[in-house]
């Protein structure tokens, strides 16, 4: 076949990715070839943006194995950004000419991301399309692909209801996990935190996320920043803070997050407003305000963690004077207890970036006990009256 030295670097690359270096200084390759090899580096350093803005505006190539190539890249990146439809529409393409040419490896590669995406999306019956498509093309051996196949088996019998056929498959899989490539690891790895999180096993998904950490790249990417601030809302109730740079790369993660943080917070217009962009990410997912479409996840978990306090600042009377005072209204008129945030919110007007502004409201509070001489509560970052404290202050 043409293109024979780009197709070997191209497969040494899950191997030992260092040897690609050498790549860049072999004359046998085109500029595109050099390029596509580059942005496989890219994406394993989580440069999926770069690799959209150089590869989009390269000529396409006269020779279909490189532009299916050059496809296949873009669609991965727009997959690991969340882009479903232009995710969808290059891989489609990749696919197409693997298959024309009679590529098995690729046109396999090219249907696991496939797989992959539909998985994201909980798009059963394209899932289920993609996994007979998978077994039905030849591995030719190849532990790779062998590999990719089985945790594509793991993640179907998880989402159709099959969990004990699911943990089967796992048990196989982590008994090689360490002789896959580490962007297959990492990505296994968050298809095992996926299955502990659907059965509420905290824990477990706990542990599964501190393994990631080992993976150094993982561990600064978009993915491990919104899996541990959502996790570590809902075992620990600590707020969500989001910085100005963080997740904005993957918008679905970057609004999912305002989502909860909004409604941890009673922040109805900005609860509203980021359910909207998700709604115009993905339809399929996100119906109207708050209803999740999806399978059980740490976003739907947090939605039913939050769901109540939509509209909750309304019905919270506050009298005027000193915070001490309005402290006291507030939870006397609250029914049930009131998010930390909401009252850091609704005392300072403005939403705790901090750790340090949650610390004052703790410090108000304390001395709102030693003044009133009652018990203020705390649970699942919340504060509460006792009934018997509200009529002692009625």
């Amino acid at each position: 076949m043409k293109c024979k030295t780009f197709d070997l670097l191209l497969k040494e690359l899950n191997k030992n990715h260092k040897k690609m270096e050498l790549a860049f200084r072999d004359k046998r390759l085109s500029l595109t070839e050099k390029k596509i090899i580059l942005g496989h580096l890219w994406i394993r350093d989580n440069h999926n943006i770069k690799v959209v803005d150089e590869l989009s505006y390269l000529p396409e190539s006269e020779e279909a194995f490189v532009r299916a190539h050059s496809f296949l890249l873009l669609g991965i990146a727009h997959l690991n950004l969340s882009n479903i439809h232009l995710s969808s529409n290059f891989l489609i393409k990749a696919e197409n000419i693997f298959n024309a040419l009679e590529l098995n490896y690729y046109h396999f590669i090219a249907v696991f991301n496939l797989f992959m995406l539909s998985s994201n999306s909980s798009d059963i019956k394209q899932m289920q399309s993609h996994l007979l498509k998978l077994r039905s093309i030849p591995t030719d051996g190849s532990d790779i692909l062998n590999n990719r196949l089985k945790r594509c088996e793991f993640i179907f019998a998880d989402e159709t209801g099959e969990p004990e056929k699911a943990a089967r498959i796992l048990e196989e899989l982590n008994a090689f996990k360490d002789q896959m490539p580490e962007n297959d690891i990492i990505s296994h790895l968050v298809s095992e935190f996926m299955f502990y999180v659907k059965f509420k096993n905290l824990e477990k998904a706990k542990q599964t996320l501190i393994e990631m950490k080992r993976y150094r790249k993982f561990h600064l990417n978009e993915n491990f920043n919104f899996m541990k601030k959502m996790l570590d809302n809902l075992t620990l109730n600590t707020p969500i803070y989001i910085s100005q740079d963080q997740l904005i790369k993957v918008p679905l993660l970057h609004y999912q997050l305002q989502v909860i943080k909004a409604l941890e917070a009673s922040d109805d217009v900005k609860a509203i407003e980021s359910w909207n962009q998700l709604k115009m990410i993905s339809p399929s997912l996100h119906g109207d305000p708050f209803e999740y479409k999806g399978t059980v996840c740490l976003f739907s978990l947090g939605l039913d963690k939050y769901r109540s306090n939509f509209n909750k600042s309304e019905q919270i009377e506050m009298t005027e004077g000193s915070k001490i005072k309005k402290l006291m209204s507030l939870l006397k008129s609250a029914k049930g207890s009131v998010p930390k945030p909401l009252i850091y919110e609704l005392l300072w007007g403005e939403y705790p970036e901090s750790k340090d502004d949650l610390k004052r409201l703790t410090r108000l509070v304390s001395k709102v006990r030693s003044i009133y001489g009652i018990e203020i509560k705390t649970r699942k970052g919340c504060y509460f009256l006792e009934e018997d404290s509200k009529v002692k202050i009625a």
